[in-house]
């Protein structure tokens, strides 16, 4: 094992024990690894040994660096037209999920969206209709303001165990219109010939 991947495996096995100390949430402390100074070589193994959050100092250097790594994960679309963008499961190990249960999945990436704006999470078609995969709160909101790590709660409706593995894309996010309204309080509501019905009131078909 290579010094990077030892001192990474180290350092997330002490990040873990100060989680159970401190009963901390599951992966709730993150591990930033300060990249300025090390060559892509260097970077690239970090990458593929689990660490996916990097910090730089300079500009000019950051976007040197990421031009030289653009062929690794970092959400796209896969054709001309999708609406939505793949995300995928930032793990070290493959976590397992049985029947009926699920598994909060980070995705290793943080956004900025302008104001005005949302990200929804939703599931993979293809992971619906094969493996009964999907996700338990469909759509989830991601709000403008939210800086944190995006994570997919995923849930295994199917009767088999399902698999997850590092880099297996997991979900789509679309970004759409977010409006916020203002609340009046009134004794009445105007009428229409719906009305009240719901649950099926307009019929089967």
């Amino acid at each position: 094992m290579s010094d990077i991947k030892e001192n990474i495996k180290n350092i997330k096995n002490n990040i873990k024990k100060i989680e159970e100390n401190l009963k901390l949430e599951k992966n709730s402390v993150k591990l930033l690894a300060v990249s300025k100074t090390q060559s892509i070589d260097n970077i690239k193994e970090a990458y593929n040994s689990g660490q996916q959050d990097f910090g730089e100092n300079y500009l000019q250097e950051s976007i040197e660096k990421i031009s030289k790594l653009k062929d690794f994960d970092v959400p796209s679309y896969q054709t001309d037209e999708a609406a939505g963008v793949d995300l995928s499961a930032s793990i070290e190990n493959s976590i397992k999920i049985r029947p009926w249960e699920r598994e909060i999945i980070p995705c290793g990436i943080s956004i900025a969206m302008p104001k005005g704006l949302e990200a929804q999470i939703r599931p993979r078609s293809g992971l619906a209709f094969k493996h009964g995969i999907t996700i338990l709160n469909t759509p989830g909101t991601i709000d403008s303001d939210y800086r944190g790590e995006i994570k997919v709660i995923l849930i295994n409706l199917s009767k088999d165990e399902f698999t997850v593995h590092p880099k297996d894309r997991i979900a789509q996010m679309v970004f759409t219109n977010a409006i916020q309204v203002k609340f009046k309080e009134v004794q009445n509501l105007d009428q229409t010939k719906r009305g009240d019905g719901g649950f099926g009131s307009t019929g089967k078909d």
